[in-house]
C-alpha cells in the first residue's frame, strides 16, 4: 500500500525544519526498514510536509509515525491518507527545460468514482503541461492528479478545459508544489514507476515515438530526464 503522510509543525517557520529532518533521516540507509519512502513534497506557502510512503501493512506505518517521526521535536500532528490505484501515465519525450510541479485534487460523488477516476487517468497531456501520476485518495478529495508545467496558467487553463469537464466532477483544487525530492534512489525509482506503468489507450503506435515511459525529477523539482524505454 501507498500512503500520503502530512507532517504538521505548530508554527509555520518550523515547515523547513521538518523537510531537513525527514531528508536525513530517510536518506541514511540505517534508517531502511520494511517502509519504503517515496517522495518529501512541500506546497507553496505550505503549512505542512508530505511525505510518500510504500508499506505492505499498515502497521508498519505507525511504527515509522512512532520510531520516526514523533521523534522529530517540530511534528505536532500528521494526517495519513492512503492512496489507491497509482499510475504512472507516458509523458511527452521532448519537455521544456524548466518545469513546475501541482497537485491537482479532485473531489466526486461516490457513484462517480470508478468511471472518473478512469477518465482522469486517460488524459492526454497538454501544450506545456502534462500528468506525472494519478491516484485514489482516501480523505477530503477522491483523487489525485500530480501534473508538471511551465506555469500555473497553464495547469489553470488544462484543469478548466479538460478536468472541469468531466461529468460528475463537483471540485478541483490546485496547488503549486514549492519543492520536491524522491527518496529512492533513480534506479529503484524507476523500478517504482514501472511497477505503477499505466498506457492510455491513446497511445498508439503513431504517438508511441514521442513519449517518454519514467519520469525523473530534480531534488529541485525543476528538470526532468530519466528517460526510460517501454519494454511493451
Amino acid at each position: 500500500m501507498i500512503v500520503l503522510m502530512r507532517l504538521y509543525p505548530k508554527e509555520k517557520q518550523d515547515v523547513e525544519k521538518i523537510w531537513d529532518y525527514l531528508d536525513q533521516r530517510f536518506s541514511s540507509p540505517a534508517t531502511a526498514r520494511k517502509v519504503r519512502p517515496l517522495i518529501l513534497s512541500m506546497q507553496t506557502r505550505a503549512r505542512f510536509i508530505s511525505l510518500f510512503l510504500e508499506a505492505e501493512d499498515i502497521e508498519e506505518i505507525g511504527d515509522v509515525l512512532t520510531e520516526d517521526i514523533g521523534i522529530c521535536p517540530e511534528v505536532v500532528d500528521t494526517t495519513t491518507i492512503p492512496l489507491l490505484k497509482m499510475v504512472f501515465p507516458p509523458t511527452p519525450k521532448e519537455k521544456p527545460k524548466h518545469l513546475k510541479r501541482f497537485s491537482v485534487m479532485i473531489r466526486v460523488k461516490p457513484k462517480d468514482y470508478k468511471s472518473i477516476f478512469s477518465k482522469v487517468k486517460d488524459l492526454k497531456p497538454g501544450a506545456g503541461v502534462f500528468a506525472t501520476f494519478t491516484a485514489c485518495i482516501l480523505g477530503d478529495y477522491d483523487m489525485l492528479l500530480s501534473m508538471c508545467s511551465t506555469s500555473q496558467k497553464k495547469v489553470n487553463e488544462y484543469v478548466a478545459q479538460n478536468v472541469w469537464k468531466i461529468e460528475g466532477v463537483e471540485d478541483v483544487r490546485i496547488f503549486p508544489i514549492q519543492k520536491s525530492k524522491h527518496l529512492l534512489s533513480g534506479e529503484d525509482w524507476q523500478r517504482f514507476q514501472r511497477a505503477h506503468l499505466y498506457v492510455p489507450p491513446w497511445v498508439t503506435d503513431e504517438v508511441r515515438d514521442t513519449l517518454a515511459f519514467a519520469f525523473f525529477l530534480t531534488e529541485e523539482d525543476i528538470g526532468v530526464s530519466g528517460v526510460m524505454k517501454s519494454e511493451s
